[in-house]
């Protein structure tokens, strides 16, 4: 059934912003033809792609809400009869909406300084050192989860209850230093939580997160924090194509304390990849210089980085991200296209087992690569490799990016 409805959703908020139809693929990172497939009613793409054009078109929910609308309708259609015991899909997101607003609601409470009435936390329980610890070392292993498979809603739910049980141990504490540290603590899961929505396509609930991160490290006296949630940040913008929102991001960050040589090489990183979406190539030469000028002033300090930053200031990761900038100005210029390659081979020869997925993606980027610069036989091989690596990673962000490269194979093969 041609999904009609939805299409004209779209175009009227389309419309509303003032977007054409070729600067809304822009901004979602697809092609034109395909929004005009998706107005007609010819095509009906995942929830990630209405959840970032409900954000481009600032439609304030009203894209998502009607392709939820449009699932649930099309699942009652086909529902058997009798079926009482099965649990609808929509259902389970409300549930899940639900305990997420709880979450987000208690923690800003607590870490704006409020009490929490006794009702108010299904659990409490008296502080201890080890307590505190194992919340930090679970929210590094649900972060490491995510790097290698991707995130699910197991995942995700998992870290809902690992906010819960922090903001009942913040609850608890009467010292400053300890309050301190649960509040970093809380700052930082919850930028996991953030990177999860990010994976599965959730920008609002990755935004929510974040700002819960943000005012969390604040209170918390911690610029280190503040700067690598502000960062993580820029990066949702990037996936939303949004560069001056990514800029604001990185200019805010840079102002937050004294940045390292290693995050000022990260944060140069992302701001050739935002320069590369407004097509400044010159600009984003520089900053690739200057990226990989700050790397080789690391040396010995890449011991001293927190393990949550570690993955930000590799090589692998200096090449994944400079190379994604130069595939961004192959879609304008094809002569971009060689030097995107060469730096995501690099990437991925410096990638280690525990970051799949991450790897995933680079070679979903350099089979992108080879797409722009017109060699389609290069571009089919490594479309099939990323097709074989992906079976292993839950990602919806790489399966998102593997459809895109699929329907850009097509198109030009047509």
């Amino acid at each position: 059934m041609r999904s009609l409805r939805l299409g004209a959703a779209l175009r009227a908020a389309r419309t509303r912003a003032g977007l054409s139809q070729k600067a809304l693929a822009a901004r979602l990172g697809y092609e034109r033809s395909s929004i005009a497939h998706v107005e007609r009613g010819d095509q009906r793409p995942p929830e990630e792609f209405w959840s970032r054009a409900d954000v481009v078109c600032r439609a304030e929910g009203q894209l998502l809400a009607a392709y939820r609308q449009h699932l649930s309708s099309r699942a009652e259609r086909r529902r058997p009869p009798f079926d009482t015991f099965a649990v609808p899909a929509a259902e389970e997101d409300e549930t899940d909406r639900r305990d997420l607003l709880k979450c987000l609601r208690t923690a800003g409470i607590v870490v704006a300084g409020w009490p929490l009435a006794p009702s108010a936390l299904a659990e409490t329980r008296r502080v201890t050192l080890d307590e505190v610890e194992h919340v930090r070392r679970a929210a590094q292993l649900y972060r490491a989860a995510i790097y290698q498979h991707g995130a699910t809603v197991e995942l995700q739910r998992g870290l809902t209850a690992l906010l819960d049980r922090t903001t009942a141990l913040l609850s608890e504490v009467n010292g400053p230093g300890q309050r301190s540290e649960l509040l970093d603590v809380l700052a930082d899961t919850a930028g996991v939580a953030g990177y999860a929505s990010r994976d599965r396509g959730q920008v609002e609930r990755a935004h929510h997160f974040y700002v819960l991160g943000l005012q969390a490290s604040r209170s918390a006296e911690d610029p280190v924090l503040a700067r690598y949630l502000l960062v993580r940040l820029a990066g949702l913008y990037l996936e939303l194509t949004q560069p001056r929102e990514v800029l604001t991001c990185l200019d805010s960050a840079e102002r937050v304390g004294t940045p390292t040589h290693a995050e000022k090489s990260n944060l140069l990183m992302l701001r050739a990849w935002a320069l590369a979406q407004s097509g400044e190539a010159q600009e984003v030469h520089r900053a690739v210089g200057r990226a990989e000028e700050e790397m080789s002033r690391v040396g010995d300090q890449r011991d001293d980085v927190v393990e949550r930053e570690r993955r930000h200031v590799s090589p692998a990761e200096l090449f994944s991200l400079t190379g994604a900038s130069y595939v961004e100005l192959a879609r304008r210029e094809p002569r971009h296209a060689r030097e995107a390659a060469r730096r995501l081979v690099m990437a991925l020869g410096s990638r280690g087992p525990e970051y799949a997925r991450n790897a995933t993606l680079d070679v979903v980027s350099l089979a992108e690569a080879h797409l722009r610069g017109g060699d389609l036989d290069a571009a089919r091989h490594f479309a099939h490799r990323a097709e074989t690596a992906a079976r292993t990673t839950t990602s919806r962000r790489v399966h998102r990016r593997l459809g895109e490269l699929r329907q850009g194979l097509r198109l030009r093969q047509a």
